[in-house]
């Protein structure tokens, strides 16, 4: 009857005869094209309506958007349309604000101590002469010191968002029939530290923060790239989670 739901009803009906009788006419021709006129096809793409320019490939990396395990019998997502072959859904990713923020340098300083022995020291009498014990040797204690270190912490943070609407169009009717915000965040951190003093004095877990140095700040267009992993993944969940919305 021309429409892909009526096709579906049909490849039930095929399969039910070649159950009766596996070899009928050509029933897996009619299975065949029933199944594929039964199909569903939904175009993803994306579209920037901000006022930044988007890094060279960021649409390219975004349309790697793995979907296949989405699909199902009759459902079938596609980051790459076909020319010409019809699609009855359309998702569209509108891009509509990218904002980086400005390299924010940070510094903080602490210091540790700690208490070390420092040799002993003779216990003396009221004369100031050594005292002994019951077998007659001299009387010593332990003796410590404070020793201190102070860090240098230095914090080097970079941020980028990417905000835009995600939108769920029914080519047959040319309805929008979902749409939903979409935001996401990439990050630059690094931090460094150095210590003068005496190191001896650092506890393990600072210890083994110390040494490194400054490294450049990524680029905005580098900033920017850093959201794609996450746009696609929260992409691919609201995509799941509007599922029954294709049929």
């Amino acid at each position: 009857k021309g429409d892909r739901f009526n096709a579906r009803e049909a490849y039930h009906y095929f399969l039910k005869v070649k159950n009766y009788y596996n070899a009928y006419k050509d029933v897996d021709l009619q299975i065949k094209n029933a199944y594929e006129r039964g199909q569903t096809y939904i175009a993803v793409e994306m579209n920037n309506t901000s006022m930044t320019t988007l890094p060279e490939f960021f649409e390219v990396e975004f349309l790697k958007l793995s979907l296949t395990d989405l699909n199902s019998n009759w459902v079938n997502f596609e980051t790459i349309p076909i020319k010409d072959k019809k699609y009855h859904y359309k998702i569209k990713l509108q891009v509509r604000n990218i904002e980086v923020t400005p390299e924010m340098v940070k510094e903080d300083n602490f210091e540790e101590t700690r208490e070390v022995s420092d040799g002993f020291q003779y216990v003396l009498d009221a004369n100031g002469n050594v005292m002994k014990d019951t077998a007659g040797n001299d009387i010593k204690v332990p003796k410590t010191k404070i020793i201190r270190a102070l860090v240098k912490g230095v914090h080097l943070k970079k941020s980028s968002i990417v905000n835009g609407i995600l939108d769920i169009y029914d080519n047959t009717t040319g309805q929008l029939v979902m749409t939903e915000p979409i935001t996401a965040e990439g990050f630059f951190e690094h931090s460094y530290y150095n210590a003068t003093g005496d190191l001896n004095a650092l506890k393990p877990d600072t210890k083994k923060k110390i040494g490194g140095g400054p490294v450049p700040f990524p680029s905005s267009p580098d900033m920017i790239m850093r959201t794609v992993d996450v746009l696609k993944n929260i992409t691919k969940t609201a995509i799941n989670r509007n599922r029954r919305l294709f049929q």
